[in-house]
């Protein structure tokens, strides 16, 4: 007797989009063809030519013509391939979320089981008053099965918001190994005794400016210390400004971006990792990276940090805005070798649970359950 397969159709960034998902969804993907029990079929959701040249954003009127050519392939894949699970890989701002309700509806008419998973939401959309808005996302989860948000904050934040307690579900990202290319050599041992690591965008809330005011602060009791600076970004010249003003510009070493194939290098090069973000952070890379690698992380008590993360253990907590705080923590990293040594080995370890067979056999269980509920 033959065992009918479940369908599978997602909808997948294009490969040129920036961003982590382009990067782990393909094993996602690679877990469900490899499967007896699926098969699985992709179509591009989102920006496909639009906004891939530097310089050049997404406009509105880009969204709506992109949108407009995905749901006719989204009909096309629905009447043909006839799938059994729809997933759908999204984020939640309010672009996305113009994208997201028409495909939401149109699952609800067409009986397909939905799932929209959330890499990372904007917080001024999830607490937005505007009642337009809200409706769009009212509109969203009622053509959906479940949504999938990074974290236990994240769902509980929407819960608080909107309700629909039974549809949020957590998820998890895969994070595949990677190597080390070991060719590169970063810093000089010589000239520097310690060497902490940021590595980010840098925009206003990345927190880049709080760690420079950090500084002055870790060099009293650090005086070889270095701050190596990873990423670019709209507030790389005003952060520059202030190192200077505050006299610690030699003590900074500002890499620009750092290619992928070479920033686990860089990672196990340090000696700490501080993030002190204060953005509501999905699941940030930065920090993903830091943990696979196992240098001690000095980080806020953003989403997926709070989640998964344990102080004393993963990492040091900090507050937002600061600069004291982040000093300490550094240099209590720094001082307490039992600590780093304790970090290197339990932090690599944590990430088990990302592995593609675990989050494979997670998102089938959740196929599941939303089929028996059909």
């Amino acid at each position: 007797m033959r065992i009918k397969k479940v369908r599978i159709l997602m909808g997948i960034p294009h490969l040129a989009a920036k961003g982590g998902p382009p990067t782990h969804l393909p094993y996602l993907v690679e877990y469900f063809r490899s499967h007896s029990g699926y098969t699985i079929k992709t179509f591009y959701y989102g920006s496909k030519n639009f906004g891939t040249v530097k310089g050049e954003s997404e406009t509105v009127f880009k969204k709506i013509i992109q949108t407009l050519i995905n749901l006719i392939t989204y009909l096309y894949y629905i009447i043909v391939y006839r799938p059994d699970i729809v997933h759908l890989n999204s984020a939640f701002d309010f672009i996305a979320l113009l994208r997201d309700v028409p495909f939401s509806l149109l699952s609800l008419v067409m009986r397909r089981n939905l799932i929209i998973k959330l890499h990372g939401s904007k917080y001024d959309l999830l607490m937005t008053k505007n009642r337009f808005k809200r409706l769009l996302v009212k509109f969203m989860f009622t053509g959906a099965s479940c949504i999938g948000v990074l974290s236990d904050v994240e769902r509980d934040e929407f819960i608080q918001q909107y309700g629909f307690k039974d549809k949020i579900i957590v998820v998890k990202n895969i994070i595949p190994s990677k190597t080390l290319n070991a060719k590169n050599e970063y810093f000089d041992r010589k000239k520097y005794e310690c060497y902490g690591l940021f590595v980010s965008r840098i925009d206003e809330k990345k927190g880049l400016a709080d760690l420079i005011m950090a500084v002055p602060e870790i060099l009293k009791n650090k005086p070889s210390f270095k701050l190596v600076i990873a990423g670019d970004g709209p507030e790389r010249e005003n952060c520059e400004n202030l190192a200077d003003n505050l006299g610690v510009s030699s003590h900074l070493n500002w890499l620009g971006y750092v290619e992928s194939i070479n920033i686990l290098t860089l990672y196990s090069q340090s000696d700490v990792f501080v993030f002190p973000t204060h953005y509501p952070e999905g699941m940030p890379m930065a920090l993903v990276d830091a943990l696979i690698v196992g240098v001690p992380i000095v980080t806020t008590r953003v989403r997926f940090a709070s989640s998964y993360l344990k102080d004393m253990v993963n990492c040091l907590f900090v507050d937002k805005a600061r600069p004291k705080q982040i000093a300490n923590a550094v240099i209590h990293v720094l001082n307490d070798t039992d600590l780093q040594n304790s970090m290197s080995k339990m932090n690599p370890k944590l990430l088990y649970g990302f592995s593609k067979k675990q989050v494979g056999g997670e998102f089938c269980a959740i196929y599941m359950k939303m089929l028996s509920e059909k």
